[in-house]
Formats: structure tokens, sequence, C-alpha cells
């Protein structure tokens, strides 16, 4: 004869029930609670109450994964790994991310299009877009759609938008240098270099390194002054090429 587990108690305790049978003591979910009606006095047989216990670790999975995205948006794959961490079966991740979708929390292309927005408000490229979706494992093909949203239109008002806050910056420094700054910026920023090089072309930008150069070269005239006046000169010149002046107005100056 199979075994008849009793409840003997139920006792609400925060977020969850108590629930006392004479096989032992368990912690349910609400929803397990109305779902098998598990009420003092109520026997179930062995099997019935595995399942009753196989379901409410799929119950408390699901409410782990609801927290989970509770804090951000989620792509699918996000979820998967995060219910794997969580030591979950592939059949009750399935089950999960299914009930997940159909409350309407999971949705990779809403997910996509919330990144691309994330993308052009925080002035970054396509390029860190791509990126951040294929962290994501969001499908290919609305990969491939949402960039092609941020196209070379919106790729290039962004990068003006951009450029025109850092064409203030480093006005000391020669207009080359100013250039390779912001070159290098938005590259690490994800945009195309051929965008950057047309907005960095039309351009217009304030060079006041001159004012700069006489103490530049005081510095260096300090620094290398043990050397001959041959060598000296020599080591100051190739010191402001680096740092961006042109030739013809360093040795003009020295």
């Amino acid at each position: 004869m199979e075994k008849m587990i009793e409840i003997l108690k139920v006792e609400k305790d925060k977020k969850k029930f108590i629930v006392k049978t004479s096989d032992g003591e368990y912690k349910f979910t609400e929803d397990i609670i109305v779902n098998y009606l598990v009420l003092k006095g109520k026997t179930f047989t062995e099997k019935e109450f595995k399942k009753i216990i196989k379901e409410n670790g799929t119950d408390e999975l699901f409410n782990k994964a609801l927290n989970y995205i509770s804090y951000q948006q989620r792509s699918e794959y996000e979820i998967y790994s995060y219910l794997k961490e969580k030591g979950a079966e592939s059949t009750e991740i399935t089950k999960i991310i299914k009930k997940i979708k159909d409350f309407g929390y999971i949705n990779d292309e809403a997910l996509a299009n919330y990144l691309l927005e994330y993308a052009t408000l925080q002035k970054k490229g396509p390029k860190f877009l791509e990126k951040k979706l294929q962290e994501k494992r969001i499908a290919q093909d609305t990969i491939n759609k949402t960039l092609l949203k941020y196209d070379e239109v919106l790729e290039r008002e962004v990068v003006e938008i951009l450029a025109s806050k850092l064409v203030t910056k480093n006005t000391d420094k020669p207009v080359k240098v100013q250039k390779a700054h912001i070159y290098e910026k938005m590259m690490r920023d994800g945009f195309s270099s051929d965008v950057i090089s047309y907005v960095i072309n039309n351009l217009e930008f304030c060079d006041n390194s001159l004012d700069h150069l006489e103490k530049e070269i005081e510095k260096l005239q300090y620094k290398y002054r043990d050397l001959d006046e041959y060598k000296r000169k020599e080591k100051i010149i190739a010191s402001l090429l680096r740092k961006g002046y042109e030739y013809s107005i360093v040795t003009k100056y020295l």
C-alpha cells in the first residue's frame, strides 16, 4: 500500500507557508497552497506529494527569476543562464521562461530597442550597441534589424553632438592633438571611422597651444640643461613634435 502523507498544520510565514506533515516540515509558496489545496487534515499519496514538492521548487525558481528581472531588462539567454546557475533543469527552465513570456516580461526585440535608445542617449556608437546585443545573446536577425535603425544619419547626429562637447576641451593643445583625442575617444565608444573623420574634418577648432609653447620650451630647456646646445635642441624638438606641435613653429620659437 502506498504511503500517505497527512497535513498536520499550515502557518503563514512572511511570503511563504510553513507546512507541517506526517513526513516532516516544508515551505511552500502561496500558489502551491492554493493550487493543490494544501490544508490541515488533508492527505496525499507519496507520489502526489513529491509532485507538489517538485512544483514548489519550480515556483520558487520562477519567483527568483521575477526578482532577477525586476532590477533591469534581461534577455531570454540571461534568464536561462541565471536559472541554470540556480540548479534548474532544462525542462523547468523552458516552463519558467514560457510563463514569464506569457506575462510579457521577456521580449528580446523590445530589449534590443531599449539598448538602441540607451546607446544614443549615452552617446555610444553602433559597435558598442552590437557588442551589448551580442553579450545578451539576442538572435542575430534581431541584432541586424536593430543595427539598421542606427544608420549613418543617426550616427552622424550623435557624433556631431558629442564632438561639439569634446571640441571645447584641450584647446591648449595643437589642433592635430585635439583631433587625435576626439578620434580615439569616439573609436572607443563604438563609432565608425568614416563618420568620425567626416565630423572632425568639418569641426572648427580653437588652438591656444602657442600660448603654452614658450612655457613648454622653458620646461624642456631646464630638463635637458646638462646636454650641449645641439643635443638639447634636438631633444626639445622631438619632444614638442610628439606633443603635436608643427616643426616649423617649434623651430621658429626656438
